[in-house]
């Protein structure tokens, strides 16, 4: 039933903004923790519509990974790394917990993977909670590690994405422990006109912090 009914939201949702124009798909690649189901990998879809946007971003693809913890799906995260390819995103978001910072840390396999990653597509990465369990020895070496790969860490800091025609948006990466701060003004301001894309940990904090600082999505 759950199932069902957040399928009618989706689509009243739709309903509403049908028409406006261009549109981005979010695909959140998710897996469930609880319940004896931690092997099962879910893919949930959203179009987004909306008349921000130039027409050149129309059927834009972000896959966003969040909170894998460390956790593999097959043989060095083969399964997972199959499916990003399958959607064919033009950009990859991960939005913190990449680690586990408790009694599971692999900083080794965590580097395997977001290399792996890049090479599908340009990814943007900001941390969650579980990345400030980790000393500064070990986050250091991480950091270097990733920008070689082509990673973006964005800590308290915007992007510009490009479209092949020369349009772009801002991506606005803001680090988990700097919510409480005015950052996330300070960044939406710089991006001025731009289409803004917040990536950010707590997503509980949308109509409390988020929306209020002007940012699209």
């Amino acid at each position: 039933m759950k199932k069902q009914t957040d399928l009618k939201k989706l689509e009243q949702r739709r309903k509403r903004v049908r028409g406006i124009g261009i549109r981005l798909l979010l695909l959140l690649l998710f897996f469930a923790m609880a319940y004896g189901a931690n092997n099962r990998l879910e893919v949930s879809e959203y179009t987004y519509e909306t008349d921000a946007l130039s027409f050149s971003f129309d059927g834009f693809r972000i896959v966003q990974l969040s909170d894998l913890h460390n956790k593999v799906f097959l043989r060095e995260n083969e399964q997972l790394l199959r499916e990003v390819r399958r959607l064919q995103p033009d950009i990859i978001v991960m939005t913190g917990d990449m680690i586990d910072g408790g009694t599971h840390t692999d900083i080794p396999a965590t580097e395997l993977f977001m290399k792996q990653t890049a090479e599908i597509a340009p990814c943007y990465y900001v941390y969650g909670n579980h990345e400030h369990l980790l000393t500064q020895e070990q986050l250091t070496p991480f950091l270097e590690h990733i920008a070689e790969y082509g990673i973006h860490y964005l800590d308290n800091e915007n992007a510009k994405v490009e479209s092949k025609t020369g349009q772009t948006l801002t991506v606005i990466g803001i680090d988990d422990l700097s919510l409480q701060a005015n950052i996330l003004q300070t960044r939406a301001d710089e991006a001025g006109d731009d289409f803004k894309i917040l990536l950010a940990h707590e997503p509980q904090l949308l109509h409390a912090s988020y929306a209020p600082a002007g940012v699209d999505l």
